[in-house]
């Protein structure tokens, strides 16, 4: 039954604007979720009198850059991450820090480590990552395990050779190592500590506040660790905003996104809730099976087969970005399963040959993808007084002309195939929105051009104009992105609350 001449307009914005609305949700609601399990974990863990800034480095990818800073190399083992020198010049490994260290309530640093030589160790960091740089003599290590119990606020802290007070935080912390060519140390374990005096249990918590009250008093200098409430009509930006100013003054402070108290105090009894999972070695396995099997033997309804086909191809992505599972860096595993999304939708392809879609397209058609590129160089050449570099614009373009390939080529023609055009554009836009969770103001923007994009792909069957479209818009938005403002960055999944 076909809606009546004139309606369908109507009723398509109507659509959108719903889909629009439930897609800031869906955003919010996600990173609520995750800050409100974040605040579990805290609580649980500083009444077990532990605290967050722990590591146990196994992989590179457990430090920084995943690399050592000088002559130095990495080699995991199943105590610890091993540390070789190349030369006798000191080495810096970097310890990554998604919120700054508190030194204030949490003044003690254990290091579990193993020397295979006496090396010299010492500490730097940085309150600020463009503030000055702290350094300060550890000690000297002996041959074999050793555990190493700092106390940050009696350390002879300098700054350019000059004794300096003991810092209140670090946004950044490097262990220096210096040795004899071919000595080693082997990282088993690292760990930020509140002092011995702090209370367990529930008494290490301060008294709850509001993030009105919190904001308008001086900042705590109580050991207690504040726990503050924030309104619950936030949205995604205005939670992390609230999040970044709430650690500014107390990094150590333990912020609860909607309210429910209750669910934090019984973390603290009962302990922290399970991390995040990761993705399951046999899950790669299975999606190709899955996806052989659909190769082998596709349903013979058409419609059916169109949306198996573009879920399969989808699911790596959706599992990592929608299920919050991608925190910037990407596993074996991560990379195998996004490996067999790839072929399949190139094996899809290439089985429907001839194609009915192009790369290219008429001249006169260009002229609508063709807009949105001038404008975003014209944009980018007022904000920033020149062009943008051309290697990393086109990179992005690559980036640009695979993610259109999956949503356009892969989902689209699929869904109208399982629909109609109009369908497919809501639901395809809506998807390319979706693996932009939960960053609520990006999400909406893609959705925007996700509609855009899609009507204008399934009328003219034409990828790159798409692709370049995608590519500017991208690279305005880029030049967009401020700290605490509408838009805070372009990070998705789990690495956009970082």
């Amino acid at each position: 039954m076909r809606a009546p001449r004139g309606t369908a307009p109507l009723l398509f914005a109507a659509t959108a604007l719903l889909l629009a609305a439930v897609l800031v949700w869906i955003g919010n609601a996600l990173t609520a979720q995750a800050l409100e399990r974040q605040a579990e974990r805290d609580a649980a863990t500083y009444a077990q009198g532990r605290s967050p800034w722990q590591w146990a480095p196994r992989r590179a990818r457990d430090v920084v850059a995943q690399r050592v800073f000088g002559a130095g190399t990495l080699t995991p083992t199943a105590s610890g991450l091993r540390l070789r020198l190349a030369s006798s010049q000191p080495v810096q490994i970097g310890l990554p820090l998604s919120v700054p260290m508190d030194f204030v309530r949490l003044p003690r640093l254990r290091l579990e480590l193993d020397a295979g030589a006496p090396i010299a160790l010492a500490l730097a960091g940085r309150q600020t990552l463009d503030g000055p740089a702290y350094y300060t003599p550890v000690t000297v290590l002996k041959p074999g395990a050793a555990t190493l119990d700092l106390a940050i606020d009696t350390l002879p802290w300098v700054i350019a050779d000059r004794r300096v007070p003991p810092p209140a935080r670090f946004a950044m912390l490097r262990l220096t190592v210096q040795g004899t060519p071919g000595a080693t140390l082997t990282l088993r374990r690292i760990e930020l500590l509140p002092p011995t005096a702090l209370p367990r249990g529930v008494d290490a918590l301060a008294a709850a506040q509001s993030y009105d009250r919190f904001m308008a008093l001086p900042p705590p200098a109580t050991l207690a660790l504040p726990v503050v409430m924030l309104p619950p009509a936030l949205d995604a930006s205005a939670l992390l905003t609230a999040r970044d100013r709430i650690q500014g003054r107390a990094p150590a402070a333990v912020i609860v996104p909607r309210g429910d108290l209750g669910s934090v105090l019984a973390a603290a009894v009962a302990g922290p809730p399970s991390p995040a999972a990761a993705t399951p070695p046999l899950l790669p396995p299975g999606l190709a099976l899955l996806a052989l099997a659909v190769l082998l033997r596709p349903p013979r309804q058409a419609r059916l087969r169109a949306l198996i086909e573009a879920a399969v191809a989808l699911l790596p992505a959706a599992w990592l970005i929608i299920g919050m599972h991608y925190d910037g860096r990407i596993d074996r595993t991560d990379a195998a399963m996004i490996a067999v999304g790839l072929a399949y939708a190139a094996v899809l392809e290439w089985r429907a040959r001839p194609r009915d879609w192009t790369l290219l397209a008429p001249a006169r058609a260009w002229i609508v993808p063709l807009l949105p590129v001038l404008a975003a160089l014209a944009a980018w050449a007022v904000l920033h007084g020149s062009a943008p570099e051309p290697l990393p614009a086109l990179r992005y373009l690559g980036w640009a002309l695979l993610q259109q390939f999956m949503l356009q080529v892969v989902v689209a023609r699929r869904l109208q195939v399982a629909s109609n055009r109009e369908v497919a554009t809501l639901a395809t836009a809506a998807l390319f929105a979706l693996l932009h969770a939960p960053n609520t103001p990006l999400m909406l923007l893609t959705f925007a051009g996700g509609l855009l994009w899609t009507a204008w792909f399934l009328r003219r069957r034409a990828l790159l104009p798409v692709a370049l479209a995608h590519a500017a818009a991208a690279l305005l938005i880029g030049g967009l992105v401020a700290p605490d403002t509408w838009l805070r960055s372009l990070e998705v999944g789990a690495r956009y609350l970082r």
